[in-house]
C-alpha cells in the first residue's frame, strides 16, 4: 500500500477516476438521447415538433466540468515531467512562482 503515500500516485488515480466519471456521463447521455422517441432519426427532420434537449443538459454540464478538471490533472502532471528537461525548469519555477502568487492573490 505504499502507492498511495506518493502525492503523484493519488494524481494518477484522480486522472483514472476522472476518465472513467466522464465515460459513463457520456454514456447516460447517448442513452437519454436513445430511449427517447424524439431523438429518433425519423422524427429530426420535422421542423415543427419540439425535441426536449434540456433532458441532455444536465449530464453534459456534468461531463464538460468533468473534462475540464481531468484536463486539469493531465496538464499538471505533465508539467511535472518537464521538470526533467533542463530546458524548461526554469519555465516550471516560473510558472509555479505565479500560480502561487495567484493564489495569495485570489
Amino acid at each position: 500500500m505504499r502507492y498511495f503515500t506518493y502525492c503523484w500516485n493519488w494524481c494518477d488515480l484522480t486522472i483514472c477516476c476522472l476518465f472513467v466519471y466522464y465515460g459513463y456521463l457520456r454514456w447516460q447521455t447517448n442513452e437519454v438521447a436513445r430511449s427517447d422517441t424524439s431523438f429518433l432519426p425519423e422524427m429530426l427532420g420535422i421542423p415543427e415538433f419540439f425535441f426536449p434537449f434540456s433532458k441532455l443538459k444536465a449530464p453534459l454540464d456534468l461531463a464538460d466540468g468533468a473534462l475540464a478538471f481531468l484536463g486539469l490533472f493531465a496538464w499538471l502532471k505533465a508539467i511535472k515531467y518537464l521538470t526533467l528537461l533542463d530546458t524548461f525548469r526554469l519555465l516550471i519555477r516560473t510558472l509555479e512562482k505565479a500560480a502561487y502568487a495567484l493564489c495569495v492573490f485570489a
